[in-house]
């Protein structure tokens, strides 16, 4: 047969001819003034497939004819036009896309998408089956691809490992829909056209064609990549009928190390009743292992189905009322443990009369009466129970109510200096961290009601006055304490005060729930220093360092080290099933340094902000 060396010029007739290498046309043939043969790509249930180069557009194709002696059948004529309405309809990554329908002397013939590459059933024989990773990335390809056709109602009817291309990427990619249709449109015998090895019990049974029918079929599919070999009981000839009643054994069975996950997505793909397998390729895709077909048809730049949206929305979210009631549960439970925290330590039994902000402008009132002018630029304020009414109630087996100690052991602490309050051994300040070290520098304690527990402040360290010790009038300070002044007898000092002094006194009262003390210091006739003692106060100073040991800081490591290792272990899981969001890892990740870094910036701007005011 001479070739068409000449684009524009008429097209020669077909030669009904046939060779094993080349078929019906030689390399180099033209049709239609548009397509040059390349080569005989293969030979199909459905008719031969060429390679060609489409002159008109530049670029590969492959083209589809009929098989010589079934051409002139009007029945596959029909077949092959419907092949092109159909799948002229799905357009995705994974499907094999078509492009238009011809005529040339008599016969039709199909362009479509050219892959290079080799299908499925070839790679198989060639290696004989392929590593659950890669299995598992082709069934996704396989699936995405059946998803686009299920969502237009498409039933493929004939998926097996020969209708499965692998391109250059590794990509799969769903070919030959000759005998795909709308699934409402196939009833009786055409619902048993396909190959027998790889239909569903019903498409067998001429039943009705569904979704779950392919959904069937890929289960046979990715059994046999996982495996090389298909479920017991199914011969190795395509063309050979299983029995229905036969069951599907677990490809861990034949292939140790396999998922129990996708072991149990397969069986369910396989099950003999269609309604208990998967409805459709989009569900299967969120069952496997790290599914998420949403993701999957974004990053192919596919607009999601509304299917593929609800599918993803019940895999991966929660109903607007079970959202709501496990907020409301979250809410009670944090209520419900900061109710029965407070009644463990007798924190609701302790009447608060004044709110925070009174609170702190009544230290700040009494800071400023007892102390000089010395303005502070940083304040500082927080509520604590007492550490040493805590220590010396749990040595006693019957000690006192929270609510009916006195002093309050549960107390309003609010410290202002000059200079930044930068706390050395912890986060937040306490009674002596940091310690005094500008002039000015004041603490003042407060019991709930306002009353004066304890007051300190650092005096000038540079005086214009004589030098001598002056008279103090402690009258006001006492007062500041809300105690009946009638009760107090004085008694000699016995604690050192915190801050310089010159004078010194004390006091000593009985309330009525045992003895209470109070000691006072003055500097150049100025209260410099208030403390009131309780029956559990210790010289802190005098004290011998309790030892703590290491037991509880050591638990600590330990439960951190392990949830770091379970947290690695789940993430290197997530990552060899393909379940990890990289990208939701990393802005998650970038979300805490930046948190972080900006809560730490902050406490360095506190640190060093010479004006901090808070």
């Amino acid at each position: 047969m001479p070739l068409e060396r000449d684009d524009d010029a008429p097209t020669q007739p077909i030669s009904h001819g046939l060779t094993r290498e080349h078929g019906r046309f030689l390399p180099g043939y033209v049709l239609a003034n548009r397509f040059r043969i390349v080569a005989l790509a293969g030979r199909g249930g459905m008719g031969d497939v060429y390679r060609a180069d489409d002159l008109k557009i530049g670029q590969p194709v492959a083209l589809k004819f009929l098989p010589a002696d079934l051409e002139r059948d009007p029945e596959r004529l029909q077949r092959l036009l419907g092949e092109v309405r159909v799948a002229r309809q799905v357009s995705h990554p994974n499907v094999c896309r078509v492009y238009d329908v011809a005529e040339f002397g008599g016969h039709h013939f199909i362009s479509m998408e050219y892959v290079d590459g080799e299908d499925l059933a070839a790679l198989l024989r060639r290696i004989g089956r392929l590593p659950p990773e890669k299995a598992l990335d082709l069934t996704r390809h396989i699936a995405a691809g059946l998803a686009a056709a299920h969502v237009q109602g498409i039933v493929h009817r004939d998926l097996k490992p020969a209708n499965i291309m692998l391109d250059g990427r590794g990509r799969a990619r769903i070919t030959d829909f000759g005998l795909a249709a709308a699934a409402e449109a196939i009833r009786g015998k055409d619902a048993q056209s396909g190959t027998p090895a790889y239909m569903a019990p019903e498409q067998r049974a001429g039943g009705v064609i569904t979704p779950r029918t392919d959904v069937y079929a890929l289960g046979l599919v990715v059994f046999e990549m996982l495996t090389g070999r298909r479920p017991l009981g199914r011969s190795a000839t395509p063309d050979s009928r299983p029995r229905d009643d036969q069951m599907a054994t677990r490809p861990s069975s034949f292939v140790p190390g396999i998922d129990p996950a996708v072991d149990a997505v397969i069986l369910r793909c396989l099950e003999a009743d269609p309604a208990r397998r998967p409805a459709s390729a989009v569900q299967l895709l969120a069952a496997l292992p790290g599914g998420d077909p949403l993701e999957a048809a974004l990053r192919a730049g596919e607009t999601p189905s509304p299917e593929m949206v609800a599918a993803a929305g019940e895999e991966g979210s929660l109903a607007s009322g079970k959202a709501w009631g496990l907020f409301g549960l979250s809410l009670l439970a944090g209520a419900a443990a900061i109710f029965l925290g407070a009644r463990a330590t007798g924190l609701d039994q302790v009447p608060i009369t004044r709110g925070p902000d009174a609170l702190r402008e009544r230290a700040y009132e009494i800071a400023r009466r007892l102390g000089d002018d010395v303005p502070p630029h940083a304040v500082e304020w927080w509520f604590a129970l007492d550490d040493g009414y805590a220590e010396w109630s749990l040595r006693r087996p019957h000690a006192p109510r929270l609510a009916e100690v006195r002093p309050s052991a549960f107390r309003f602490n609010y410290r202002q200096s000059p200079e930044p309050i930068v706390p050395t051994a912890m986060f937040w300040p306490t009674r002596r961290d940091p310690a005094p070290a500008w002039s000015g520098d004041s603490y003042v304690g407060l019991d709930p009601q306002g009353g004066l527990l304890e007051f300190s402040r650092l005096a000038r360290q540079v005086s214009s006055d004589s030098g001598r010790a002056a008279p103090v009038d402690w009258g006001p300070l006492l007062a500041l304490t809300h105690i009946d002044p009638h009760g107090l007898r004085t008694a000699e000092p016995l604690w050192t005060p915190d801050v310089p002094s010159d004078m010194r006194a004390a006091w000593v009262t009985e309330d009525g729930r045992g003895p209470l003390r109070l000691e006072a210091a003055a500097w150049r006739g100025k209260p410099v220093w208030l403390r009131t003692i309780a029956r559990w106060e210790r010289a802190e100073r005098d004290s011998a360092a309790t030892p703590r040991g290491y037991l509880g800081f050591a638990f600590f490591v330990a439960i951190v080290v392990a949830m770091l290792i379970a947290f690695g272990a789940l993430a290197r899981h997530n990552l060899r099933l393909g379940r990890s969001d990289r990208r939701g890892a990393l802005r998650a990740a970038v979300a805490v340094f930046v948190g972080f870094a900006f809560s730490n910036s902050l406490v360095l701007r506190w640190a060093f902000d010479p004006i901090h005011l808070w």
